[in-house]
């Protein structure tokens, strides 16, 4: 076996990426310590706000998260209080979600806290490195999303669906 370097392993995309996903995760559940929000949890809130009565199955496909994950995370939600399920009207197949009184309160709360989180994960870089390095992590998700396990199927927001 050829003589290894940890430098090789370190300079991996896949390793660091990883890596990055650590910290940004670290990060987010620091400064929602005292709301004791997931980033997957603050997301489905988040969906809710801007499209509320989606159904379970496509928020799923909107977060890019499977179905077992999913369902696992609006039982949360909805025992905590935040949100409703209620099985659709059109499909009995499928459960309407939508964000409670409490829901609202609790995503206020938070999305106020997630400029300290971009803030900190972005604060190596300067503002043209930070405009940068969105748009290279925007290009890298969009040009691979089709080859992830779950694919995020993205949906117009409810401003440009408007226009």
């Amino acid at each position: 076996m050829t003589e290894k370097s940890l430098d090789e392993l370190y300079s991996r995309p896949g390793f660091m990426l990883r890596r990055a996903h650590q910290i940004a995760v670290s990060i987010f559940e620091s400064v929602m310590a005292d709301l004791k929000l997931s980033p997957t949890q603050f997301a489905m809130l988040y969906i809710l706000a801007t499209q509320p009565g989606i159904d379970q199955i496509t928020l799923g496909h909107v977060l890019g998260i499977d179905r077992s994950t999913t369902t696992l995370v609006a039982r949360l939600l909805e025992s905590n209080g935040y949100i409703t399920r209620q099985v659709s009207a059109k499909d009995r197949r499928r459960k309407q979600l939508k964000l409670t009184r409490k829901g609202h309160a609790l995503l206020n709360k938070a999305d106020k806290l997630t400029a300290l989180t971009s803030e900190k994960i972005l604060s190596p870089f300067n503002q043209d490195e930070a405009r940068k390095f969105l748009e290279l992590l925007d290009k890298l998700t969009g040009s691979l999303n089709s080859i992830s396990r779950t694919p995020i199927k993205r949906q117009p927001s409810a401003t440009s669906a408007a226009d």
